[in-house]
């Protein structure tokens, strides 16, 4: 067992792109949007578990002793790393990259789980699950990034604001879930003058 906070990023429309590029485009599209969250994710102390499609599962182990991992950086260093991807997108007349991302913190287990044929080191938990429907709940929330209560106290952060408590599918207790402040999910805001 092990405490972490655990980050669940999936791309919107993925299947809209993909059927407009074509293969090559699409590894290319795909490629693009991981080298927005994977330096972010790793240089600021968390570890990338799996590819799930366009899906990415990341997770910040904690350990008394050690120092934080910084994952409410890694998502700031996000943010601007895909701001940027769509301004050369919007450059070129292509439609912007937007995706969800739940964020969460728990106990989680963690191994090698699998047959006896083929093993696989994941972790596993409510506190995975409940990233993941975080995750899901930006399209509801037409946002960006939500965050748990525990990933908050956590991680000390101010940088969410609160959006409401919501029932999770799948997840038998309401959560209070948080937003990052000025998500505007993905739409374009014209700044004040």
């Amino acid at each position: 067992m092990m405490q972490a906070g655990i980050l669940f990023a999936d791309m919107h429309g993925f299947s809209c792109h993909a059927s407009c590029l074509g293969p090559s485009g699409t590894v290319q599209l795909l490629n693009s949007y991981f080298d927005c969250l994977i330096a972010p994710i790793e240089e600021k102390g968390g570890y990338i578990l799996k590819f799930i499609g366009d899906a990415i599962l990341a997770y910040f182990p904690t350990a008394v002793g050690q120092p934080d991992p910084d994952p409410v950086g890694a998502v700031r260093a996000m943010r601007q790393r895909l701001a940027d991807l769509n301004q050369g997108r919007h450059v070129k007349g292509e439609p912007p990259v937007r995706h969800g991302v739940g964020l969460h913190f728990g106990e989680v287990l963690f191994g090698n789980i699998g047959s006896s044929e083929r093993l696989d080191f994941t972790i596993i938990g409510e506190v995975v699950n409940v990233a993941a429907r975080c995750a899901d709940e930006t399209r509801a929330l037409d946002v960006d990034y939500v965050a748990t209560s525990d990933f908050v106290a956590r991680f000390r952060s101010d940088q969410f604001l609160p959006i409401g408590t919501r029932r999770l599918r799948g997840i038998e207790e309401p959560i209070a879930l948080f937003g990052w402040a000025n998500d505007t999910g993905g739409r374009v805001v014209p700044s004040a003058a």
